[in-house]
């Protein structure tokens, strides 16, 4: 099924984008839209996160049960959507449903509003980071997506818009925090990938010696929890190899800024694209706390990437070398995506990460044992999390 959907997007995007073909483009468009929210919305227990927050689910209460005291480790935006869906549906397929639908939608709205080149910027969008957006960070999409709307008021200056939506975010998760400082990057003089460069190896200087700053002072409080919750975001872990990796994911993120220096043509999201460059960088120390943030930067990262090499691409102008680099920058996004869902997720589990999404299992045959595997792994993690209690035969 994947493989079919992933060819039919596939062959939208050369002729829509490439061949410049126009009819019942919006048709196709939207029914593309309507595959994706289908997949998201009729799945059974399918991504990691979905486990726990089908857990998590069963012990929300409803409006009319909810006791005075009650509290979650969730932010209060998201307790109230969930309280209010179970009260108008105890089902979790309708919440979870209700929740594609709203993220895709946002991010179709998005594509088409800011890129002529609808069907790559969905294409990259299914490829990459579709099933992670909509079944493992429930939360954070919806801070994303508040994101998004809030784009256009902040283009305008609109601050006090662009700012309520930003507290709408935050209400949902609290990485929404970066938000706060993007109108000051968005608007601050553009950066060229020279002062990028200069500006991430002194923020990597500058966190190394933070990092064994707050080390110490850590060491003297003498908490377990505290040092348990900085040694996991801090704690990389990286070898020779992890790192040449990480700056290998840099690579067509500095083409991008280069690019667009040259040409100076889509500037509004371009120090968007420089702060992704940082975070990667950052990422060799900061790997969980920066990757997290970057989050907020990819639909702005597809948007400029679609915009800047399919111009290039189709330009008859460009060098020998420019083309071959760009063809080289597409090949390091698609070989990421790949090491994504291959790579092992769990020393225990050892197996790769897109079993979390394959085989596809549906709300209709509730069927358990197409992967037990899978099955039993979530499970019991999620039991040891306190966030589940039914039983897996």
């Amino acid at each position: 099924m994947y493989l079919i959907i992933i060819l039919f997007f596939f062959f939208n995007m050369v002729c829509f984008d490439w061949m410049q073909y126009q009819r019942n483009k919006n048709f196709i468009y939207y029914f593309e839209m309507i595959i994706l929210i289908l997949i998201a919305g009729c799945r059974y227990r399918l991504g990691g996160d979905t486990f726990t927050y089908m857990g998590w689910w069963e012990m929300y209460p409803t409006w009319g049960k909810i006791a005075l005291d009650f509290h979650s480790e969730y932010n209060i935006l998201w307790d109230l959507l969930t309280i209010t869906s179970k009260t108008i549906c105890k089902n979790f397929t309708l919440f979870q449903f209700i929740h594609t639908f709203f993220v895709n939608i946002v991010f179709f709205w998005f594509f088409k509003k800011y890129t002529p080149y609808i069907f790559s910027a969905v294409f990259c969008y299914t490829i990459g980071h579709f099933f992670y957006f909509n079944t493992e960070i429930l939360r954070e999409i919806l801070s994303i997506c508040f994101l998004m709307l809030a784009t256009p008021a902040l283009l305008k200056k609109n601050y006090i818009k662009y700012y309520i939506l930003v507290v709408i975010a935050l209400g949902f998760h609290s990485s929404a925090i970066i938000a706060i400082i993007i109108p000051f990057i968005i608007h601050f003089k553009k950066l060229d990938l020279r002062k990028t460069l200069i500006i991430s190896l002194i923020l990597l200087i500058l966190s190394s010696v933070f990092l064994s700053v707050v080390a110490d002072i850590i060491s003297l409080l003498d908490n377990d929890l505290i040092t348990e919750k900085f040694t996991y975001y801090t704690d990389s872990n990286y070898s020779i190899i992890g790192i040449l990796y990480q700056l290998f994911l840099c690579f067509p993120v500095g083409l991008l800024i280069y690019l667009n220096q040259k040409k100076s043509q889509y500037n509004a999201f371009h120090n968007l694209i420089c702060l992704l460059f940082m975070l990667n960088v950052l990422s060799l120390f900061f790997f969980d706390i920066a990757i997290r943030l970057t989050n907020y930067l990819i639909p702005f990262y597809i948007i400029f990437g679609v915009n800047i090499f399919i111009d290039y691409l189709k330009s008859t102008r460009n060098s020998f070398i420019i083309r071959h680099l760009i063809y080289g920058a597409v090949f390091c996004i698609f070989f990421n995506f790949g090491y994504f869902y291959f790579q092992v997720y769990d020393v225990r589990y050892k197996r790769p990460f897109y079993e979390r999404y394959y085989p596809y299992t549906s709300v209709f045959t509730k069927d358990k044992t197409k992967h037990l595997e899978r099955e039993r792994y979530f499970f019991f993690r999620a039991v040891q999390n306190h966030k589940i209690k039914e039983e897996i035969e």
